[in-house]
């Protein structure tokens, strides 16, 4: 099933995916996608907690998170 995205909800896709990625590096974390632990996660939401960001942009992101590894477990790629 393949849905059709906004190019702008593909770039907010795209910048969640990145939030995520900088936050491992920062954290010396593994950085392929099947090697993210729950406490990983965990500490990630922490931290954009931390950020200072609203509620409404933290579950954004998350949902941009949650896309990302649906897509990488329907491709088969984790």
């Amino acid at each position: 099933m393949e849905r059709s995205l906004s190019s702008n909800s593909i770039q907010a896709y795209v910048h969640d995916v990145e939030l995520l990625n900088q936050f491992l590096s920062l954290q010396k974390s593994p950085l392929s996608p099947e090697e993210v632990t729950l406490s990983h996660l965990q500490d990630f939401i922490a931290y954009i907690n931390e950020l200072g960001l609203n509620d409404h942009s933290q579950a954004r992101i998350l949902s941009g998170i949650r896309a990302f590894y649906k897509y990488l477990m329907m491709e088969d790629l984790v």
